[in-house]
């Protein structure tokens, strides 16, 4: 039986990774899945799509938002919130009449599709500008005026106390956390990815200081199964879920950012709604498959495919090549063959 439902927050996905995305009948798929297994929310917000980030003042085209009303529907009919993950590219830049106008009319099109959360995601851009945390603040609250009967969840620049953020986007403005927990409204909620930007594990004791700079517990942003970085993508991280129960009073709820191939990220999903081992999940997904699978987990979360030797890949192609019909093991194959490598390319989506 899935534990999501007897936790005091909420947990759901946010498909939030850049590189290479899933189908839309991937994410029907995982609608139906999250359905059945507890989860609560699905997010659409893929760094692949160009209209939620570089070219948000865009409209979707036709052929795209008709594929996500289809996939709102999907949501509708089996029970699971839906939202999108808006990534307006340094509009704090530009928040001006022009910059609130094009804002609005993104807005009006997002809001067509009756969705029930929208995230507001400043992550991964520039943080040197000034008054940035005030801005992001009015930013938000515009959209909250605009929607009022959606839930916003704000990521900031800054999300984690991980040192990498200053490194590429800049030294933190002084005093931005606090300043964000001041001024935003009580009923937005702010993400946080703990620790580190890829946290493999969290204790109580990390959530208390930033609760104490957002006047709020945060709604966590688990990147701990996600690969598609430059080093990650070598890898299926295949592990044990995050424990759940100890972190119940301290965030306001939980979005799993799932790695890149949906089979497989199915299993790390189940693990976690059922609260076992990863090899107890595997065995209950693939159950025909389990021995094949289990033997070979210290190479696919631990060597990565850079790492291996002609000779594990050949053993591997063997392995796997008879169930090659296969969902999950299609994914895996495309992997062995390095059709999920890093692309550079992806960032400037």
């Amino acid at each position: 039986m899935s534990i999501l439902t007897l936790l005091p927050f909420s947990v759901g996905v946010i498909e939030g990774f850049y590189g290479r995305a899933w189908s839309f009948g991937q994410r029907q798929q995982l609608i139906r899945f999250l359905s059945n297994e507890g989860f609560s929310h699905y997010c659409y917000a893929p760094k692949s799509d160009p209209y939620l980030r570089k070219r948000w003042t865009s409209l979707w085209p036709k052929s795209l938002f008709d594929a996500l009303i289809a996939l709102r529907q999907c949501c509708a009919e089996h029970g699971v919130g839906f939202g999108v993950g808006l990534s307006p590219y340094a509009l704090y830049t530009q928040w001006n009449r022009s910059g609130r106008q094009a804002l609005m009319q993104r807005l009006q099109q997002i809001q067509s599709l009756s969705i029930d959360h929208l995230a507001l995601l400043f992550d991964d851009m520039p943080g040197n500008w000034p008054m940035l945390a005030d801005i992001q603040v009015e930013i938000a609250h515009f959209i909250t005026e605009h929607l009022p009967e959606v839930r916003l969840t704000f990521c900031p620049t800054y999300y984690s106390y991980d040192a990498v953020l200053e490194d590429v986007f800049g030294p933190m403005p002084d005093q931005y956390w606090s300043t964000l927990g001041d001024q935003l409204h009580r009923s937005i909620d702010v993400f946080w990815t703990g620790n580190r930007v890829v946290s493999k594990l969290y204790s109580p004791s990390d959530f208390v200081a930033i609760t104490r700079q957002f006047k709020r517990k945060p709604a966590l942003w688990d990147n701990s199964c996600v690969n598609d970085g430059r080093k990650t993508s070598a890898y299926i991280p295949w592990r044990d879920p995050i424990p759940l129960v100890p972190l119940a009073s301290h965030i306001s709820s939980l979005w799993v950012n799932p790695m890149s191939q949906l089979q497989a990220a199915m299993v790390n999903l189940y693990a976690l709604a059922h609260h076992m081992p990863i090899k107890q999940a595997l065995e209950a997904c693939h159950r025909q498959h389990a021995a094949v699978l289990c033997n070979i987990l210290p190479l696919l979360e631990k060597i990565g495919v850079d790492k291996l030797s002609k000779e594990q890949k050949k053993q591997l192609l063997t392995l796997w090549s008879p169930y090659q019909e296969e969902l999950l093991f299609k994914e895996l194959l495309a992997w062995l063959a390095g059709d999920y490598a890093f692309d550079p390319a992806c960032l400037n989506d």
